[in-house]
This record gives C-alpha cells, structure tokens and sequence, in this order.
C-alpha cells in the first residue's frame, strides 16, 4: 500500500510540475523610448551631382523658328549616303542579319538585327565593332549610337527611307528622341 500512494504521489507531482512549467509566461512589456531628451537628427550629406552629357541634335539645317525639322530643299544626298556606306559594312558583320541608318551631321544612329544563329545580345564588343565600321565608312562621322532594340531599329529603318525618299520633315525631332533614348540625360 505504501508503494501504491508512493507511486501515486510521484505521479502527481509529475503531473503537476509538467502542468506548471508549460505554462507561457508573459512576454515583457517593450521600455517605452525616453520623451524628455530628444535624439539629435544629423542629415545626410547629397552625393555629389553625377555629371550628364549634353546630348542636342546635331547641327542640322532647320525650319526657322521650329527647330525641328530639316528646311524643306535640304540636299540629304550626303547624309543618305553616309548612311548606305555605314549599313553596307556593318551587314558585312557575321553577327548582323541586317542593319539600319540614319546621319545627321556628324552623328550615325545605327539600329541592328542580330543573326539567326547568333543569339546573344547587343555587347560592348559588337558595339565597338560597328562603331568602327562607322567611323571607316564616312570619316567625318564623330558620334556613333548603336541599338538592338526592336522598336528602334524599326524607327531608324523609317527615318531612313523617309530620308531617302526626300521627305525629312520631323527626321531632327525623331533623331534628337531616339539618341535621347539610347543615352538618358538624367
């Protein structure tokens, strides 16, 4: 009997210490921040303001007043043709399916298709090479704007016929945005 009550007693406090210690305790209630001594605000200095190019159309004869086409007479001959020696040679790339461009003084903006077989994207290598290829085609090219851009090539490919076929009206507004495009002033 004794071993009963003793087991029997074992076991409530089994029980009970159980019951006791898995019982949560109180989360402590957070320290509010002192309201007396306010902290100190420093500001952080501004960085420094990152240099932008400016970035205008070329100088390209324009409608008084406007600024934003060419004057209608303008001879685009030299222009067309700096542009089909650019495209001729930068479709000689293995990469390029086909090419596209547009000269405005002695900037070239040139949109590229790439390759079937060639499936990566526009690089600083493939830039360069048609920069080159520019530049040899027509020496008074200073500035070279390079895009693999679909809707781009599609807009140079326009302005370029456009030109072409003698209609040059809006072709500076059209230059100046897609440059802007390829490279933000902000």
């Amino acid at each position: 009997m004794k071993k009963t009550a003793t087991v029997v007693l074992a076991a409530v406090l089994v029980l009970t210490f159980a019951m006791v210690g898995c019982v949560a305790q109180p989360a402590p209630s957070p320290t509010p921040f002192p309201t007396s001594t306010p902290m100190p605000v420093t500001p952080m200095p501004s960085p420094a303001p990152m240099p932008t190019p400016t970035l205008t159309p070329p100088a390209t004869p324009t409608t008084p007043g406007t600024g934003t086409s060419l004057a209608p007479g303008t001879d685009t001959s030299a222009n067309t043709n700096a542009a089909t020696k650019i495209t001729a040679e930068v479709d000689k790339m293995s990469e390029i399916e086909s090419s596209s461009a547009v000269v405005l003084g002695d900037t070239a903006l040139v949109g590229v298709q790439f390759a079937a077989q060639y499936k990566g994207e526009l690089t600083d290598r493939i830039k360069d090479s048609v920069t080159e290829k520019a530049k040899a085609a027509d020496t008074s090219i200073k500035t070279v704007l390079v895009s693999a851009d679909a809707d781009l090539w599609t807009r140079i490919k326009a302005m370029a016929t456009d030109v072409k076929n003698g209609d040059a009206s809006g072709v500076a507004t059209e230059f100046a945005e897609i440059v802007n495009r390829i490279m933000p002033k902000s």
